[in-house]
């Protein structure tokens, strides 16, 4: 993206820290120290109310939401056989 930037999660506590692109490598959680795992490229920007705004441009999420949504659709089928189960047991 434009100003360089890359996010990161971390993996302990969840928070996303941003990071200058050219220096990615030795950062620690600013929040619990915990470690780091890049999710994509990031644009931060500062509007006239010092209000910033951070955009994170992560690879990959379209085929983890698919999956979420089919391990839901999932849990979903064996809650509905689970009940039916329990009302034959009656």
């Amino acid at each position: 993206m434009a100003n360089g930037k890359i996010a990161f999660k971390c993996l302990d506590c969840g928070m996303i820290n941003v990071f200058p692109q050219w220096q990615p490598d030795g950062h620690n959680c600013m929040s619990c120290g915990g470690i780091l795992t890049p999710i994509g490229s990031a644009m931060v920007s500062v509007d006239k109310k010092n209000a910033i705004t951070i955009q994170v441009k992560a690879e990959g999420l379209d085929e983890i939401e698919c999956q979420l949504r089919r391990i839901r659709t999932s849990i979903e089928e064996v809650e509905d056989k689970s009940k039916r189960i329990a009302s034959m047991m009656r």
